[in-house]
């Protein structure tokens, strides 16, 4: 399958840098282009500013290793570009997210929409008691399980904070938590989604 989002450098050969989204290939209904290709069709290229299109105002990448931890980006659109440091409006935007288990020569070979996930799992203990009648009543142990990262946004900050706890329970901490790679882009215009961003 075809590599179809790029958000930073289409490839480690490209000084370019922006958000593109490839199209189909000349001449099908059905196979996409390579985003990382230099002949690729692109259904979106940040740096083509057309009427009518999103027009990028910041973008960038980074890490967040340590669960509950957050990325902070001061990107300063409320200010910049509708000259209101205290309006309630708020940019568009757009954040995809990736594990380490994801990345294959510094590139993320999936990533996934802002989301996060609480699972919840009861596990019978060993601490059990005989009642009358023969039976067992055992203790029971709840695991909660948290991946995923959540985002808030202002009119002039962005911020992302790793929720990948992993498993937690009376008897285990942050079991597996995980680091998360993010990337972002932050648009000229006025965010429709409530929030949610594209």
């Amino acid at each position: 399958m075809a590599n179809r989002v790029a958000i930073g450098r289409r490839s480690s050969s490209n000084s370019d840098r922006g958000f593109n989204v490839s199209g189909l290939q000349s001449g099908s209904l059905t196979a996409f282009s390579d985003v990382t290709s230099s002949a690729a069709i692109h259904n979106f290229d940040s740096s083509d500013v057309v009427g009518g299109s999103l027009s990028v105002y910041k973008h960038g990448q980074g890490q967040i290793a340590n669960a509950g931890s957050r990325a902070e980006i001061h990107h300063n659109w409320a200010s910049m570009v509708i000259d209101d440091y205290d309006s309630d409006k708020k940019p568009l935007f757009a954040v995809r997210w990736n594990f380490a288990s994801d990345l294959s020569n510094g590139k993320a070979t999936q990533v996934y929409h802002p989301n996060f996930y609480i699972g919840e799992h009861e596990e019978e203990t060993d601490n059990c008691e005989e009642e009358e009648e023969g039976y067992e009543n055992c203790e029971t142990e709840t695991f909660i399980i948290e991946e995923g990262i959540s985002i808030f946004t202002t009119g002039n900050k962005l911020t992302i904070v790793n929720e990948c706890h992993g498993v937690n329970s009376d008897s285990l901490e942050n079991e597996n938590e995980k680091s998360i790679y993010y990337a972002y882009v932050i648009f000229y215009q006025e965010d429709f989604t409530n929030g949610k961003g594209i």
